[in-house]
């Protein structure tokens, strides 16, 4: 292989590397923000129309009142009893754009395939033999 063909092809292994690591870094961001303790899940959050000291009082009471339950099991029970008793925000409305929580997941979803596309690309141009590069 001619040598401006090498470089070419491991310029675009090292962005295809680096890419890669941004990706994993923030899908690792992502899970830590989730599961950081004294967070309160969005959708409680949500259904509390945003007062974090209610999402927090009602959780403790069900932790208190039916022990022995996953934190989602909770999460579940306080939004089903708002939105039983009319308080929920009510889970069968539009998408909202401007929410940050989606903007986000688009974002990510939209990260991921812009990658994986790009990914396969090369991996197609290597394993072909095109040169394109």
């Amino acid at each position: 292989m001619p040598a401006p063909v090498i470089a070419a092809i491991s310029i675009k292994m090292v962005l295809a590397v680096f890419i890669a690591l941004g990706f994993v870094a923030v899908i690792i961001g992502l899970i830590k923000e989730q599961t950081a303790p004294g967070r309160i899940d969005s959708n409680l959050l949500r259904a509390a129309k945003g007062d974090r000291k209610l999402a927090a009082r009602l959780l403790e009471n069900a932790k208190f009142r039916y022990p022995g339950k996953s934190d989602r099991w909770y999460i579940e029970k306080i939004i089903y009893d708002l939105e039983r008793d009319g308080a929920g925000s009510g889970r069968g409305r539009k998408i909202d754009f401007n929410n940050r929580e989606t903007r986000e997941k688009l974002w990510t979803a939209t990260a991921f395939l812009a990658f994986f596309s790009m990914l396969t690309r090369v991996a197609g141009d290597l394993i072909g033999g095109r040169g394109r590069f």
